[in-house]
């Protein structure tokens, strides 16, 4: 599967029946899946025929938990926010390996002369040109969009 908007959109299209989804990853190859119907409900059947998706479409290396949607409060899950169409259209439609990914980065960041270090286990670092300074703010904002642009499951680096 790969971004969290294609795990979304691929969830949705084969369960319509779900109403309330969020799909989150803290990295460490792991994916939740919050979910439930517009009754607030996550009946047992439909968690397992989930979990049964998730583990014939959902990336080999990842585990994947399905939860209730009411868990999200609990496990502290940040809200999910919308990204910009640009963004969007890379995390459903970009290439996911290492290459996919340094052509999404270009797209993306073009003014920021942006490369991708290094990918180790778990975790994609991320370099800025030294020329260039960025705020704190800037920062939270492209690790936003990176982590829409990355592979769930893993975490971003970017100094």
């Amino acid at each position: 599967m790969g971004t969290r908007l294609r795990y979304e959109k691929m969830i949705r299209d084969k369960f319509p029946e779900i109403r309330w989804l969020r799909v989150y990853s803290s990295g460490y190859f792991e994916v939740v899946v919050y979910a439930c119907d517009e009754n607030l409900n996550l009946s047992n059947s439909l968690a397992q025929q989930l979990s049964i998706f998730l583990e014939n479409q959902g990336a080999a290396h990842i585990k994947h938990i399905v939860k209730h949607y009411f868990f999200i409060r609990e496990d502290n899950v940040p809200p999910a926010s919308e990204p910009p169409p640009e963004i969007k259209h890379i995390a459903l439609y970009g290439e996911l390996d290492a290459r996919g990914i340094k052509e999404s980065i270009i797209k993306a960041f073009p003014f920021l002369n942006m490369k991708m270090v290094t990918v180790e286990n778990d975790v994609v670092r991320f370099s800025v040109s030294d020329n260039i300074f960025l705020t704190d703010i800037e920062k939270m904002f492209i690790r936003d969009y990176l982590h829409e642009i990355v592979p769930l499951g893993m975490r971003i680096e970017l100094p």
